[in-house]
């Protein structure tokens, strides 16, 4: 009886962003679009048109509904007219971009993090005004706000107050990765994962390496997997002997380096979630990332924790790290985290979140 009442709402996402890769905005849109349909929810894919060849695996199971994108009129009623037709109660953007004409449907929004209003220069001057604008209308014009953590949703009530009225807390989750490939060998290398750009904060993890470097020669290489971003040409200058850029990699191959690594680093200036830390996690990694942010609030339990402004600090906990380890009470913890970050208890938040609307 439940799985019927559940069934009588309809959801459609509006996926806002090319869904080429699996991290980030992809893996929450293709991972959270799943496990509402094994709740036994109606969900739709809304998607741009010059999209649609790429939407088959992230939309795996759900309707396909193009959305032109011509600019023509017409092309800006065709959600209201979906919803309408199709009795859409809830679309649900993951990338922040609300629809102008939606006929009856709520129009909820996913927002990630606050990054670009808190730290300068983290993306070009266009791009950090094109965000701060979608933010900003997001809050103001959308049913519900969706924040994957409690320090996102904290920084959103600061700058946007009274916004916490309309803002859900909807955790997600770290179960795509089911178990550790196998594979032989093991400590091959250090890891950081993520795009190169300011975010990250490459420029002190390469300068905290290099007092590691001069500590010790026999300092396992620096592998930096990820993609090239804003300044990347200017942050791999700061890169000296030891670190290897692998660039985008592919999901097989970032197992592989999980597998083969000693531990992960994520010294990130911000990061509404961090996928990188629980994967790493999931390989038995021991894993160094910032206090800061929501891998403070996840996983300040389960990591050695460092202050990312401090070159010092992310240095001993690199140290700690190749010293100690993965230890019992990081275990302990990751290994809870595992229970309660699963992609079904993101969908049961989400469906509350969605149902509280109307």
């Amino acid at each position: 009886m439940a799985l019927q009442r559940t069934k009588l709402m309809k959801i459609a996402f509006h996926i806002d962003s090319p869904p080429c890769r699996p991290t980030g905005i992809g893996r929450y849109t293709g991972e959270l679009l799943k496990a509402l349909q094994r709740r036994g929810m109606d969900v739709e894919s809304w998607i741009r048109w010059r999209w649609k060849n790429h939407a088959s695996e992230l939309c795996r199971g759900t309707l396909i509904r193009p959305l032109l994108s011509t600019g023509d009129f017409s092309d800006l009623l065709l959600p209201a007219v979906y919803s309408s037709m199709k009795g859409i109660r809830i679309i649900h953007s993951p990338n922040g971009n609300l629809l102008p004409f939606t006929g009856k449907a709520c129009q909820t929004v996913m927002i990630h993090d606050l990054a670009l209003h808190i730290f300068q220069d983290l993306k070009p001057a266009e791009e950090v005004k094109h965000w701060k604008k979608k933010i900003a209308a997001a809050v103001k014009h959308a049913d519900g706000i969706l924040v994957n953590s409690a320090t996102t949703a904290a920084d959103l009530e600061h700058f946007f107050p009274g916004s916490s009225s309309k803002t859900f807390i909807t955790r997600l989750g770290i179960d795509h990765l089911k178990r550790k490939p196998k594979g032989s060998g093991r400590g091959k290398h250090i890891l950081a994962v993520g795009t190169v750009e300011p975010r990250k904060n490459y420029v002190k993890l390469f300068a905290s390496y290099r007092k590691l470097r001069l500590q010790s020669r026999s300092t396992p290489p620096l592998l930096i997997a990820g993609g090239m971003g804003y300044r990347s040409d200017e942050i791999r200058t700061c890169a000296g002997e030891g670190v290897h850029f692998t660039g985008y990699v592919s999901e097989k191959r970032l197992h592989e380096l999980y597998r083969d690594a000693l531990l992960l680093v994520n010294p990130a200036l911000y990061e509404g979630f961090g996928f990188s830390v629980p994967e790493a996690m999931k390989f038995g990694l021991p894993v160094v990332c910032s206090s800061t942010s929501a891998l403070g609030e996840l996983f300040g339990e389960a990591s050695y924790q460092v202050n990312p402004e401090n070159i010092d600090s992310i240095t001993e906990g690199i140290t700690q790290a190749l010293e100690k380890g993965l230890t019992p009470s990081m275990k302990a913890s990751s290994e809870k985290l595992f229970r309660t970050l699963s992609w079904n208890n993101c969908a049961e938040a989400t469906e509350r979140a969605f149902r509280a609307l109307l």
